[in-house]
């Protein structure tokens, strides 16, 4: 795992740009740093060592005749599959990725099993091609720039550097005080966007480094075998297991992280795996049932206890070293496990994305019947209910149920703690743009076995909230999180029986195959974060200031009615009042950059 920095115009970051980067961006590869210059396109990398750890993964990689650049971050951890069925001497990912691209094969990208973002530079053509995995694990953000230039970034810290980055953007800002994250493609800053999972884009550079005629291609679905899920996955957590370094593995309590450690410790002896404690909030602690399981399967156990006092500088870090805010809280924890988990081992495997595979949420169930059903209530009444609605599941279950079918987007909204009727309310102009853009993103997804739902929720909250939070919390310390249920050949092994009443049948049996004695919560337990302490001690003032101030970015963007508005709203709605003291802390850190 690492961080990529590649540029058309790098003379537009100052004369010391190369190190500029390398120091933005060195936490997510302390292992090694790279830059090169080629026809006038820039490129830097910072290297976490996993796979191909001497000069065959060095990076910038260059082509035999030093024309193309490539710099990558992430894993493919069937390289040497492919590389054996394409006869291409390959001693690591990237040198197969090079390859791949500089022989113009980019069929076989929908074949490759990880996560990824890369972009690649070809001198001959002058064309950049830019490219993130299939569901979106890996981040990728593009700047483009006034003149004509275009640069790309794994994290929004170097782009901000840059001139062109210092306008917000009122649609993003409104999506991210509405959901906690901006979209697939939108960030809170002018020109800065991100580039959409499973997707290859290219540019054509000229002399002067100036872009033109993006194109935009889905990379398709790929060959692969069907199998039974419990192959599947198997398959997966062994592929995902290769690396030149030690693995561990995340485990909480439930059935998705306790699975993959179960599969994982019968292909690796000696195991370790981390498990956070929540002392102060015994009733989501779950290290007795992790400890219990650990024990069963034979693993090395680390249990890391989490305190709210240390939060607060947590997430300044985080904003700090990112350079954009993140509306869950649970990066927070997180990043205290990954921070830890580092200490031991530089890559763990993690449970992530099982229940937006698998179907786990209860608000699917809650979504099918609504899907069903007709509004009953005015729209303007449901609007106000929202405005007022505590943070509680039984109110925003409430809430969905009265948006009924016609309103779909507004339903499954409440059901994520969405804010956007508040949002409208008192931004009118950007928060309905946003809403509408939202809306649209809801129709244009395949359902999948009839549910919208879980269509959105792979395609859009799925990278922009959960994948989005583990990788900045993890490679904060450069620790790199492999995520085995989004493996394509999983996938693919689901079939509509195995999403029956959502309850991820297909996992529990083969858990309980492989550890017959396991032990799960009775019910399913969240990160905790105790929002409320937070915004009365370490955020305290960048909330406070958010709110209240006139120089803030709510009474700049929107207006001071506005910010009186959002403000009243998140005195009861944690959510709102989390986003809302991380873009006080972005605000405080960027103006004094």
């Amino acid at each position: 795992m690492c961080g990529l920095f590649l540029t058309s115009r790098p003379e537009e970051f100052g004369n010391h740009w190369q190190d500029q980067v390398c120091s933005y961006l060195r936490h997510r590869g302390p292992d090694a740093q790279g830059s090169k210059i080629r026809s006038g396109v820039g490129a830097v990398h910072t290297r976490l060592a996993v796979i191909g750890l001497g000069h065959e993964g060095a990076q910038p990689m260059s082509s035999i005749d030093e024309e193309d650049v490539l710099v990558y971050n992430g894993e493919i951890v069937n390289y040497a599959v492919i590389a054996k069925q394409k006869g291409i001497r390959a001693g690591s990912d990237t040198r197969l990725l090079l390859n791949l691209l500089a022989k113009g094969e980019f069929e076989t990208l929908a074949n490759l099993r990880g996560m990824f973002a890369f972009v690649y530079w070809n001198s001959r053509t002058r064309t950049i091609t830019a490219m993130r995995d299939r569901y979106g694990v890996k981040p990728l953000f593009v700047l483009h720039h006034s003149g004509g230039g275009i640069s790309f970034s794994s994290e929004m810290r170097p782009l901000l550097s840059h001139p062109d980055a210092r306008s917000l953007d009122p649609v993003g800002l409104a999506h991210f005080l509405a959901e906690g994250h901006t979209g697939q493609t939108s960030t809170i800053v002018q020109n800065i966007r991100k580039l959409s999972p499973g997707h290859r884009y290219t540019w054509q550079v000229d002399s002067e480094g100036r872009v033109s005629q993006e194109r935009q291609f889905p990379i398709g679905a790929g060959t692969w075998s069907r199998m039974s899920v419990a192959d599947a996955l198997t398959d997966s957590v062994t592929a995902n297991l290769v690396a030149d370094v030690e693995v561990g593995v995340f485990l909480s309590g439930g059935v998705d992280s306790t699975l993959i450690a179960a599969l994982a410790s019968r292909e690796k002896s000696d195991l370790q795996a981390f498990t956070l404690g929540f002392p102060e909030s015994p009733g989501n602690d779950e290290t007795e049932i992790a400890r219990h399981n650990a024990s069963l399967m034979g693993l090395r156990h680390h249990v890391v206890d989490v305190h709210s006092h240390e939060l607060s500088q947590i997430a300044r870090e985080i904003v700090n070293t990112t350079g954009e805010p993140l509306g869950d809280a649970a990066v927070l924890p997180l990043a205290v496990l990954a921070q830890k988990a580092r200490e031991h081992v530089p890559v763990v495997l993690a449970g992530e994305g099982a229940d937006e595979i698998f179907g786990g949420y209860r608000r699917y169930r809650l979504d099918n019947w609504v899907s069903r059903s007709p509004s009953i209530m005015p729209h303007g009444f449901i609007e106000a209910l929202s405005r007022r609605r505590g943070p509680s599941r039984q109110s925003r279950s409430f809430e969905a149920m009265l948006w009924g079918r016609k309103r779909g987007f507004q339903a499954h909204s409440a059901l994520l703690t969405g804010e956007y009727p508040t949002i409208i309310q008192a931004a009118p102009g950007p928060g309905g743009i946003a809403l509408a853009e939202r809306i649209a993103n809801w129709d244009a997804v395949d359902p999948v076995f009839g549910s919208r739902a879980l269509a959105y929720d792979r395609s859009i909250w799925l990278p922009n909230t959960y994948l989005e939070k583990t990788d900045r919390a993890s490679m904060l310390t450069g620790l790199e999180v492999r995520v085995p249920f989004l493996d394509p050949a999983v996938v693919s092994s689901v079939s509509a029986r195995d999403l029956n009443n959502q309850t991820k049948i297909p996992l529990r049996e083969l858990l309980s195959e492989l550890v017959p004695t396991h032990r799960l919560p009775n019910t399913k337990k969240g990160l905790a974060v105790d929002v409320p302490a937070l915004l009365q001690g370490g955020l305290a003032a960048p909330y406070a200031y958010e709110v209240n101030d006139s120089g803030s970015i709510l009474a700049n963007t929107f207006g001071r009615k506005a910010q009186l508005s959002i403000g009243q709203r998140a005195e009861i709605s944690p959510n709102l009042a989390f986003r809302i003291a991380q873009l006080g802390l972005w605000q405080e850190i960027e103006s004094s950059a």
